[in-house]
C-alpha cells in the first residue's frame, strides 16, 4: 500500500516590478523575458518593453521579487530589454521613489518626466556617437578667407567637435559650406562610458581673503554629505567661490551640478563656467534646448564624459556617473518649484539627493529663504557669510520717489524719465523693472465701473494690446478685447495701470535713439534669444533694459549705471 505524499504548491513566481508612465500608484508585475540572459537583480533602472492591455509601453524596472498577484495565471511576460545597462543609476532611482512618495505623485509618471523624450520611446538606444570634423587634402578657394582660416585651423588641430569649432569662432553655416566644397568631412565615433573623468585644467581667478576663508570653512569634500548656506550680498563674489568648489570636485575625479533658477541666467553662467573649465567639460540642461542636445548632455553625464552640469530646476534629476557636489544659486527663488505635472521643489530635492549620494551641497543667496535661514541658525547647515562686495565696490544709493504729486506718463514718473535721459547721455545703461506683463492690468468701464475678470479663477484679466485680447496670467484663459462694456454696453473703456508693453512703448517713443531691450516671457522665449541679449548688453553701448523678474536677478552687467523699479 502506497501512502499519500503531501503535495507542496509552488510559491509565487519571481517577477519584475515595472513602473509605467501612467497616472496610477505603484508598479506592475511582469515575468522576465524568455530570452533574458542578464542577472535579474542587476536590472534596476533599466528600460523594458511590456504589454499593457492592447498596447505596448516602455517601462522602468524598479526591482525584482515574488509576485503580489493572487492569480498567477494572469501574469504576462515582458517583451524586450531595451538597454544593456540601466538608464538610471541606483541612487537616482531611489531618490525618485522617495520623491514620488513624498510629493504623492505616481512613480511611473514621476520617473518618465525626468527622462529625455528619446528614452520614452520603444527603441533600443545605441551608444552615442560624437561627430568630429577633419581637414581633407583639398584646399578651399583662395579668396574665401574665413573658409581657408577654418581649414588651416583643422589642419593644425587635427580634428574638432562642434563645440570646439564654435568656441574657436567658426559658425555652423561656415562648417557646412566648407563641407560642401569637399575640404573637410565629418566622422562619427561611437562613445563608450568613461572609466574616469576627462582631465581638466581650470582657469580660475585668485580668491580674495574673504572668499578663501569661505573655501577653507566649507565642510569636507566629495564623499561625505554636508550642507552649507553661502549668505553673500549681491556682488560679493559667490560665483567665483562656486567655480573653485567645482574645481576641487573635478580634481578629485567627481562631477558637479550647478543649478540656476531661470533660463535667462543660463547663458551667462554657462559662459563663466566654460571659460573656467573648457567647453568640452560642460553640459547644459533646461527646457529651452532641443531634444537631440538634451539626450546627448544626459548621456554624457550618465556615462562620465562631462564633469559639470549647468541647468535650471530639472537638472537636479540628471544622472551622474561620479557625483561630487551640488550647488544651488539663488536658492530662495520661486522658480525652483515645478508647478505642473510632477510638482516638486528642486532645491529640496537637491538637498535630499546630496544625502542619497553622500556628497556636499551649497545653497547660495543674498536673501536666503526663511526655511534655509532657520536651518543655518539651528546648526543643521553650515552658515558661511560674504558681507562685503569684491574690489571695494560700494552699495547703490537708493532713492524712494513719491509719485502722488508727479506727472506720470506711460507708467514712468517724470523724475525717473529725466534720470534715464541723464544716464543715457553719459553712455550708461539703464535697467527698468516692472513685474507685470501685458499692456495694462485692468480694463474698467467709465460708466458702471465693471472690470473684466477671469470666469475660472476670478482674477482681473490683463490687457494685451498687441494681441487685442484679455488674458488671465493665472490659468492662461484668453478672450477677445471688448469694444463695449459687457455689463452696460457703454463704449468708453479705460485701461488702468501699466504693464511691460505699455512702458516699453513709452520708452521707445521717448528715447528713439537708444535700443529698448524688453525681457519678459512674451519677448524672450528661447535660450538663444537670452544669449543674444547678453551679447548686446555686454557690448557696452548705451541702452535701456526693460522687463520683469527674468531680468532683475543674478545678472552681471558691467556698464549698468541706473536701475528704476
Amino acid at each position: 500500500m502506497i501512502e499519500n505524499e503531501e503535495i507542496v504548491s509552488p510559491g509565487p513566481p519571481l517577477c519584475l516590478q515595472v513602473a509605467l508612465p501612467l497616472p496610477t500608484s505603484g508598479s506592475y508585475d511582469y515575468l522576465p523575458p524568455a530570452a533574458l540572459t542578464t542577472e535579474i537583480q542587476s536590472l534596476r533602472g533599466a528600460r523594458i518593453l511590456v504589454p499593457f492591455g492592447s498596447r505596448r509601453l516602455v517601462g522602468l524596472i524598479l526591482g525584482a521579487g515574488p509576485s503580489t498577484m493572487t492569480d498567477h495565471s494572469k501574469l504576462r511576460p515582458a517583451e524586450t530589454l531595451l538597454d544593456p545597462q540601466p538608464a538610471l543609476p541606483a541612487p537616482l532611482l531611489e531618490l525618485m521613489c522617495w520623491a514620488s512618495h513624498y510629493y504623492h505623485h505616481p512613480i511611473g509618471d514621476a520617473l518618465f518626466s525626468l527622462l529625455p523624450p528619446a528614452l520614452r520611446r520603444p527603441a533600443t538606444l545605441t551608444a552615442p556617437a560624437q561627430t568630429r570634423w577633419h581637414a581633407l587634402a583639398q584646399e578651399p578657394p583662395t579668396r574665401a578667407h574665413r573658409q581657408r582660416a577654418l581649414w588651416q585651423w583643422l589642419v593644425v588641430q587635427g580634428d574638432a567637435t562642434r563645440e570646439e569649432l564654435a568656441a574657436a569662432g567658426f559658425t555652423p553655416s561656415l562648417v557646412r559650406t566648407l563641407q560642401r566644397t569637399g575640404s573637410i568631412e565629418a566622422r562619427d565615433t561611437p562613445q563608450a562610458p568613461c572609466r574616469e573623468l576627462p582631465a581638466c585644467r581650470p582657469t580660475l581667478q585668485t580668491l580674495n581673503q574673504a572668499q578663501q576663508a569661505i573655501l577653507d570653512q566649507f565642510p569636507e569634500g566629495p564623499g561625505k554629505y554636508s550642507a552649507a548656506l553661502l549668505h553673500g550680498i549681491t556682488g560679493s563674489g559667490k560665483t567665483e567661490v562656486y567655480l573653485h568648489l567645482i574645481a576641487h570636485a573635478l580634481k578629485a575625479g567627481k562631477q558637479a551640478i550647478l543649478l540656476v533658477p531661470e533660463i535667462s541666467l543660463t547663458p551667462q553662467t554657462v559662459q563663466r563656467v566654460t571659460d573656467a573649465f573648457g567647453i568640452e567639460q560642460v553640459a547644459v540642461l533646461h527646457s529651452g534646448i532641443g531634444e537631440a542636445e538634451r539626450l546627448r548632455a544626459w548621456l554624457d553625464l550618465r556615462d562620465g564624459r562631462r564633469g559639470v552640469l549647468v541647468g535650471a530646476r530639472s537638472a537636479v534629476l540628471a544622472p551622474m556617473r561620479w557625483p561630487g557636489i551640488i550647488i544651488v544659486d539663488e536658492e530662495h527663488d520661486a522658480s525652483y518649484k515645478q508647478q505642473d505635472g510632477f510638482r516638486y521643489s528642486a532645491r529640496d530635492l537637491a538637498v535630499k539627493r546630496a544625502q542619497h549620494e553622500n556628497i556636499p551641497i551649497l545653497l547660495g543667496s543674498a536673501t536666503p529663504s526663511l526655511e534655509t535661514l532657520h536651518n543655518a541658525q539651528i546648526g543643521r547647515y553650515c552658515w558661511l557669510r560674504l558681507p562685503e562686495r569684491v574690489r571695494g565696490a560700494c552699495l547703490p544709493e537708493i532713492r524712494i520717489l513719491d509719485i502722488r504729486r508727479q506727472e506720470v506718463r506711460g507708467g514712468v514718473a517724470s523724475p525717473l524719465t529725466e534720470k534715464i535721459r541723464e544716464h543715457l547721455a553719459k553712455k550708461g545703461q539703464v535697467l527698468i523693472f516692472q513685474n507685470r506683463r501685458g499692456y495694462a492690468p485692468v480694463l474698467v468701464c467709465d460708466n458702471c465701473g465693471h472690470s473684466s475678470v477671469c470666469a475660472g479663477c476670478d482674477r482681473p484679466l490683463t490687457v494685451h494690446l498687441a494681441r487685442r485680447a484679455l488674458c488671465c496670467h493665472h490659468c492662461g484663459q484668453m478672450q477677445a478685447l471688448p469694444k463695449r462694456c459687457p455689463s452696460c454696453d457703454y463704449s468708453e473703456l479705460t485701461m488702468l495701470g501699466a504693464g511691460t508693453q505699455r512702458i516699453s512703448d513709452f520708452l521707445e517713443k521717448m528715447f528713439p535713439k537708444f535700443p529698448v531691450l524688453r525681457v519678459d516671457r512674451h519677448a524672450m522665449r528661447s535660450a538663444q534669444q537670452h544669449a543674444a541679449l547678453h551679447r548686446q548688453v555686454r557690448s557696452g553701448q548705451a541702452a535701456i533694459l526693460f522687463g520683469t523678474q527674468m531680468l532683475a536677478k543674478g545678472h552681471d552687467f558691467p556698464n549698468l549705471t541706473l536701475v528704476g523699479v
